[in-house]
């Protein structure tokens, strides 16, 4: 199977389980970025996803769109996890997109793209009447374009 099928397979449902799957999708020396790390090679980015399912207790991907330009494959995807402390432990619906370099049939660069405030920052409580105050402010005080404060709740 490709290496973008197994990935796509690995994350369809992650969980603790997932992660022995890494080790045939990642190169030896890959790199993840997402908006708040970059992790630099495989045994740490095997150390990242176990402890990000520490308190998850669900995460599944939706993937939408799918596009190729030689090594690079970008997709478009929408995550619904549930995580102990966040939300209550309601689902949280997160849209993305995923940057992949691929050489020799493993990824060498894995970059995600998505709203953390969304993610994280407006499920903490407090922190979270603020952030979704801030967009709503802000979207009115950009009143030449004709938008909406982007929710996590649409």
């Amino acid at each position: 199977m490709p290496v973008i099928e197994r990935f796509k397979a690995c994350y369809a449902t992650f969980d603790s389980r997932s992660v022995s799957q890494l080790n045939s999708i990642y190169a030896k020396d890959a790199v993840f970025i997402d908006p708040i790390h970059k992790v630099v090679g495989l045994d740490h980015i095997i150390g990242y996803f176990t402890d990000m399912c520490t308190n998850l207790v669900s995460c599944r991907f939706a993937y939408l769109h799918q596009a190729r330009q030689d090594d690079d494959v970008f997709i478009q995807w929408q995550m619904v996890f549930q995580h102990k402390t966040l939300a209550g432990g309601r689902d949280v619906v997160v849209p993305g997109v995923t940057r992949l370099k691929i050489a020799h049939d493993l990824i060498i660069e894995h970059e995600d793209f998505y709203d953390m405030g969304a993610m994280v920052y407006e499920k903490i409580p407090m922190f979270g009447r603020f952030i979704t105050w801030l967009r709503k402010r802000l979207a009115t005080a950009s009143h030449d374009f004709s938008s909406q404060p982007l929710s996590a709740s649409k």
